[in-house]
């Protein structure tokens, strides 16, 4: 066999082996969403009936295993930057969450159709891009939680947004501005005869607490969908190319499932630091152990051996220190 033969051999067998491993590996995310048609979740927007701020909140919970719900936030900004944020959250109830809403001053909240949210979402997503701003990273998540399937985006009407006059009005952080410009720099964005801005010293969306949802916590550093990309992606990558480094030198073969066993370890801490948690262990492992009953059975059992083959690692001496600080998130 030639050389250039048996490259073009070795090829398709990494191919074949790298789909087979993203098969096995579907991420946590679409492990406990699944694949939704839209039907069976429950959706609320939270508004100014005044009509003094024009933002909204969409907030889609499904129903998932064990009786758990998952939540997807989303935040419409009509007058400027479209679809400005996207987060999710495990381990939810509707009530809690719709609760905590109902408490703040000047806003309303009611149930709303999925029928509703979904072309508001489309043309939210349309007016981002039309208008040069970036898409917020967690949008794969949060629309695999709404369900449908992909969003109508290029035929969905975008007469909703923008001011009066047709021009764009950004009220918020003028750090947070420059950030989601794509096309253009701030001083190019602000030169514009069509643009109004009101920078704000604090504003951290409609109905979160300043503290606990900022807008540096649920900007694209945040964790994306299965690719898990930028700063939070490059933690789960590097930890994954230790661990993978480290059975190769012990003849360990890494398990099918321990980037997602990484990826649960991360999603523990930060969970566990945004309620408030010490991070002792015991904590970050009883908020383990719920997130993996949102899982199926024989997801559970391939995440628990693939935690344990990551905690073998974690508690090699000469890895240990090395190991934690690269997988706790910034919060």
């Amino acid at each position: 066999m030639s050389k250039r033969s048996q490259e073009k051999r070795r090829a398709r067998a990494k191919e074949k082996a790298q789909k087979a491993r993203r098969e096995r590996g579907r991420s946590l995310w679409d492990n406990l969403v699944g694949d939704g048609d839209g039907s069976g979740v429950e959706c609320w927007k939270q508004f100014d009936p005044e009509k003094l701020d024009e933002m909204e909140d969409f907030l889609v919970f499904r129903k998932v295993r064990n009786g758990g719900y998952v939540v997807a936030f989303f935040l419409v900004d009509y007058l400027c930057i479209g679809l400005k944020d996207v987060f999710c959250r495990t381990d939810v109830t509707p009530s809690e969450i719709i609760e905590k809403c109902r408490t703040q001053s000047g806003m309303k909240v009611q149930r709303v159709f999925v029928e509703e949210v979904r072309p508001t979402l489309a043309a939210a997503v349309r007016w981002t891009r039309d208008n040069g701003f970036r898409l917020p990273s967690e949008l794969p998540r949060g629309l695999k939680v709404v369900g449908g399937g992909a969003l109508p985006v290029e035929d969905a009407d975008t007469a909703a947004f923008g001011t009066e006059d047709g021009g764009l009005c950004y009220v918020g952080l003028k750090n947070d501005l420059k950030k989601r410009l794509i096309h253009e720099t701030l001083d190019e964005f602000l030169d514009r005869a069509d643009v109004e801005v009101d920078f704000r010293d604090g504003d951290a969306g409609l109905w979160h607490d300043d503290d606990e949802y900022d807008d540096d916590e649920y900007d694209d550093d945040e964790l994306d969908d299965e690719d898990v990309t930028q700063a939070a992606g490059e933690a789960v990558q590097n930890v994954l190319a230790g661990v993978e480094k480290w059975c190769a030198e012990s003849g360990k073969q890494p398990h099918p499932h321990l980037k997602d066993a990484i990826l649960l370890t991360m999603m523990a801490i930060a969970q566990n630091m945004r309620e408030g948690g010490d991070g002792d262990r015991a904590t970050i492992q009883e908020t383990k152990e719920r997130l993996l009953a949102l899982q199926s059975e024989e997801m559970q059992q391939g995440l628990r051996a693939a935690m344990q083959q990551f905690t073998d690692f974690t508690n090699s001496s000469k890895n240990h220190e090395k190991s934690l600080d690269a997988v706790k998130p910034d919060v």
